[in-house]
């Protein structure tokens, strides 16, 4: 060890401390130091101190400070790649001042609802029944299973009566990839309009997103990524058939079954490998994701609408027997905000639709759930023509604030919990 220059000045932030024997570490640029200090001091990681001789300015009295070793790197560069993203927040302004935009557009969130009469709901995180969506991982607990969206419990309030309600919520995905746009933990604001389908949800949307916006000072001008998004109504809108004919040169009219889906690909010589695929979903995905998606406009909303029946889960058929369903998403920036249907309200093809998910999750090897008999009770009670929405409000939020991964949006992401 070699013994710091009493004169020298320094100026870095604390990396580690002990308040029970006052001992701690101080990081500067170009030197490592540690530090006794002469009284029990409260220090939070993370503060930018100066060290003159003897004296932690602001004072902090050391009483014995020693340079550990030539550091090798840059200070601030290890405290941004080393820190988690609330200590950050102990030092930098930026990162409290983001924490306070999320708490602002949180609460404008739920005043633009409580503005139009829906009421809130809060529904359980902790379930005996899961979702049963065949490609979704619910998380389980000893206690039960946590929720991947609250939609089965908010439709049971629906055939109370309550009317047009809203929720704000915590859901939870097993096995999410740790990316920009995905944490196991994530935020969803799911509402639903009684006497209306998915057309009204729109409006709803659109609406939403230019008041919060409005509400971070800027117009119906979002920049993201450095490209202007105009957000101005009505958003573009594009059939999921038109889509695959546009950008893949598929009908999927005549592609309704797995046989005829993998001719139809090899036809198109698409560079999709069907020989080892056996579930249309998978055929339905593996095109969507290498063709479809990522054609989707960068400088505008998208409205993606009417999905195969197969990707209809919870939505109603456009008319009886039909392939279509009144489901729509919408991309802003490319990116995935929201899923939309006109509720099923059916309970007996509810409960057809359930088994047949109960099918898929045995063949593909997942575990296989009861049904949500509640539910099933639920709409055979009586929903009135109902449409719901579950919005990503992490991904909505990031998107507004101009921020491009989750992991520097959230305070606290999975892989710093």
């Amino acid at each position: 060890m070699m013994t710091h220059n009493k004169g020298q000045i320094l100026k870095g932030r604390v990396i580690e401390y002990n308040p029970a024997c006052q001992k701690g570490i101080l990081k500067a640029a170009d030197t490592v130091v540690d530090f006794t200090l002469t009284k029990k001091t409260a220090i939070p990681l993370g503060t930018l101190v100066i060290l003159q001789g003897k004296q932690l300015i602001d004072g902090f009295q050391a009483e014995k400070i020693t340079k550990l070793k030539e550091p090798e790197i840059n200070f601030e560069t290890w405290w941004n790649e080393n820190s988690k993203n609330w200590q950050k927040g102990v030092t930098d302004t930026a990162r409290v001042k983001l924490i306070k935009q999320k708490a602002a557009l949180m609460q404008a969130t739920r005043d633009f609802f409580i503005k139009k009469n829906f009421t809130e709901v809060s529904t359980p995180l902790l379930n005996s029944i899961p979702g049963m969506e065949p490609f979704l991982d619910p998380v389980k607990t000893a206690e039960g299973w946590l929720i991947t969206s609250p939609e089965y419990n908010i439709k049971k309030l629906l055939a109370t009566g309550v009317g047009d309600v809203f929720e704000i919520t915590k859901s939870f995905r097993g096995h999410e990839e740790n990316s920009p746009y995905h944490n196991a933990e994530f935020t969803l604001l799911e509402w639903y309009r009684s006497f209306a389908d998915y057309r009204q949800v729109v409006d709803d949307l659109e609406l939403l997103t230019i008041a919060l916006n409005q509400s971070l000072g800027h117009g119906t001008e979002l920049i993201y990524n450095q490209v202007a998004i105009d957000l101005k109504t009505p958003w573009p809108r594009l059939k999921v058939n038109d889509a695959y004919k546009k950008w893949a040169h598929l009908d999927l009219n005549a592609c309704q079954t797995v046989a005829r889906f993998k001719r139809a690909i090899k036809n198109a010589k698409l560079n999709i490998s069907v020989d080892k695929i056996n579930d249309w979903n998978d055929l339905f995905y593996s095109v969507f994701l290498n063709y479809i998606e990522p054609k989707f406009p960068k400088n505008k909303p998208l409205i993606i609408y009417d999905y195969p029946l197969p990707q209809g889960a919870l939505a109603k058929r456009k008319s009886k027997n039909n392939f279509w369903t009144e489901r729509f998403e919408c991309y802003l920036g490319g990116i995935e905000i929201g899923n939309c249907f006109s509720e099923l309200t059916n309970g007996q093809e509810q409960q057809a639709r359930f088994e047949e998910e109960q099918k898929i999750r045995r063949k593909i090897g997942k575990e296989v759930f009861p049904l949500d008999n509640d539910l099933i009770e639920a709409l055979k009670i009586g929903l009135p023509p109902t449409s719901g929405i579950a919005v990503g409000l992490d991904r909505l939020f990031m998107l507004l604030l101009g921020l491009s991964d989750l992991r520097e949006y959230l305070d606290f992401p999975t892989s710093q919990v």
